[in-house]
């Protein structure tokens, strides 16, 4: 129950953190499409080598389950698309309604792929068999360096906006619970991320072809975000002078990373993790009291 009542606490005061998650999404979105565009052509040519070491059958198979996964997330984009059209001023004051939203919608789309999943994939791959390989092998290609940029979107506006809400976390903590937190070691915090940052970059690197097989690619990039995130999380708890297992940093960890697989929405996965975090110590904190 912690981990619920800290969860609805993070979505309900997802506000308070609002405009620090958008001027720090925004910038990293700005930033990460100039690097692409000015990179693109290296970033394809080295995916395109890694590639190579994999056999075609299994880059042919991938090829069309990816497809298949990105004709499943159009359709979940254009739905929540003409939902926030229509009913956007409603919306857009409840962000616990919002991620609902989001989540229904995934779920609906998901059991319509899932039931249709034989006669979209067969049709992908006979499309797929007239292509060249040189067609082919461009097409995962690009797909592996869009992926590789996304990934590396989310790590940067994670790790920022831990650095940059650490002001925030103590105005929040004196506010809510009159608590003075102790200074806080800032360049431990930094060689935190940086090395946790490099940890992720190698770990994409090593783990790529994992990043090609449907379904497992989704339980690995969600370990991947939550392994990068949780040491951090659990430094930044560890200002509140409170005990916190692994297991629990894990736990919310990964809870918190399912929003990066919301396009817009992922900008506030960092907070959401800060949030939870939060919220769970302080409680565990006033209930041992």
């Amino acid at each position: 129950m912690e981990f619920i009542y800290s969860l609805t606490l993070g979505f309900e005061n997802l506000k308070k953190f609002k405009n620090l998650a958008l001027l720090n999404g925004v910038f990293w979105l700005l930033a990460w499409i100039g690097i692409g565009f000015v990179s693109w052509n290296d970033m394809t040519t080295f995916t395109a080598r890694l590639l190579n070491f994999l056999p075609f059958s299994f880059i042919k198979s991938s090829g069309a389950f990816i497809i298949y996964s990105v004709l499943w997330l159009q359709a979940i984009l254009v739905t929540i698309g003409i939902i926030f059209s229509l009913f956007n001023e409603f919306i857009k004051k409840n962000y616990f309604l919002t991620i609902s939203i989001g989540g229904v919608v995934i779920a609906f789309w998901s059991g319509i792929f899932l039931f249709f999943e034989k006669e979209i994939v067969s049709y992908v791959e006979h499309l797929l068999t007239i292509l060249p390989f040189n067609t082919i092998e461009e097409l995962m290609s690009a797909f592996l360096a869009g992926l590789f940029y996304y990934m590396l979107f989310v790590a940067t506006l994670s790790f920022s906006f831990f650095i940059l809400s650490l002001k925030q976390l103590k105005n929040l903590a004196k506010e809510e619970y009159d608590v003075e937190i102790k200074n806080f070691a800032f360049a431990n915090l930094s060689f935190i991320v940086v090395r946790d940052f490099l940890k992720f970059i190698v770990l994409v690197i090593i783990f790529y072809p994992m990043l090609l097989i449907p379904f497992l690619n989704f339980i690995f990039i969600t370990w991947l975000f939550a392994y990068m995130v949780k040491d951090t999380l659990f430094h930044i708890v560890s200002i509140f002078d409170k005990k916190v297992s692994n297991k629990e940093i894990w736990t919310i960890a990964v809870l918190s990373t399912f929003l990066n697989f919301l396009p817009i929405l992922n900008i506030f996965a960092p907070a959401l993790g800060v949030l939870q975090s939060f919220y769970y110590t302080m409680e565990k904190e006033d209930e041992d009291i």
